[in-house]
């Protein structure tokens, strides 16, 4: 609290020379905070992401968290793909469920560093329940972005394309999908004010889709955006697509990958 001399003393107050100079400063300091927490209101702080890990293995032999892809499981493919610049992405929160200490221990330790980890226990009753248990981790002010952990072919380039979409949103709240044709697919990111609906609904995918108006779009050119797996069919597949994707980027030259970064630039597209 700033309290006000002449008011006190009854009299007017002038400054001269360094006093005036000293209250000039404070007035410009308290501007400062003003305009700055009103920024801070406008523009969530941060990206959370959130790998949802904590589902069945189904037809698998393991959990899908722990299924190989070139050398790493899924969940420290998906980690390492959230990492970004420090300013638009927080800290990525892993949440578990059937066999979590397991997936526990097959993480290096420098992954676990770098990460949250919750145990949701009531992880049979839906996915909604794993995003309810990561949202106690989640700041207020922040947005989150929901990532399947069974979606291997997603890439670093993508979530950070994303991630700037949404920041080029121009007003709250929106949702930011990526989009390949007419199918919407993984990850989505929330923006912070929609804590409230995710919580009284029975599932994301019905606040993701509650208002058209609000969902705004990242077009992309590979099916990665929804390409998952359950079965040890599909596994088999992705393991084979993941080859391939892994081989095009080992031999795409400078000028290639220059070439495709100018044309993912011209498709990115708002609503």
């Amino acid at each position: 609290m700033i309290h006000d001399a002449s008011k006190r003393s009854g009299k007017s107050a002038r400054y001269h020379g360094p006093a005036a100079l000293c209250q000039l400063f404070c007035q410009l300091e308290i501007l400062f905070c003003v305009l700055y927490s009103r920024a801070s209101e406008m523009k969530d702080p941060s990206i959370v992401p959130i790998v949802l890990a904590a589902g069945s293995a189904g037809e698998l032999d393991l959990p899908k968290a722990l299924a190989r892809f070139g050398g790493k499981t899924a969940a420290e493919i998906a980690l390492a793909n959230c990492h970004g610049r420090s300013q638009e992405m927080g800290r990525p929160i892993l949440v578990l469920g059937e066999r979590a200490k397991e997936i526990q221990r097959s993480l290096p330790a420098t992954v676990l560093r770098r990460m949250d980890c919750i145990t949701n226990r009531r992880w049979r009753e839906g996915q909604l329940t794993s995003l309810l248990a990561a949202l106690q981790l989640v700041p207020r002010g922040s947005a989150f972005m929901l990532y399947p952990v069974d979606m291997p072919l997603l890439t670093h380039d993508i979530i950070q394309r994303l991630v700037s979409r949404y920041y080029k949103c121009p007003a709250r709240p929106c949702i930011v999908m990526p989009r390949l044709g007419k199918r919407y697919g993984h990850p989505v990111v929330f923006s912070a004010d929609l804590r409230g609906e995710i919580m009284a609904a029975r599932t994301a995918r019905e606040v993701a889709y509650r208002d058209p108006g609000r969902i705004h779009t990242l077009s992309v050119r590979t099916s990665a955006i929804w390409t998952d797996f359950s079965t040890p069919a599909e596994y088999a597949r992705c393991l084979r697509r993941f080859a391939l994707q892994a081989h095009r980027l080992r031999n795409q030259s400078p000028a290639k990958s220059l070439l495709q970064k100018r044309e993912t630039s011209e498709m990115r597209t708002a609503k």
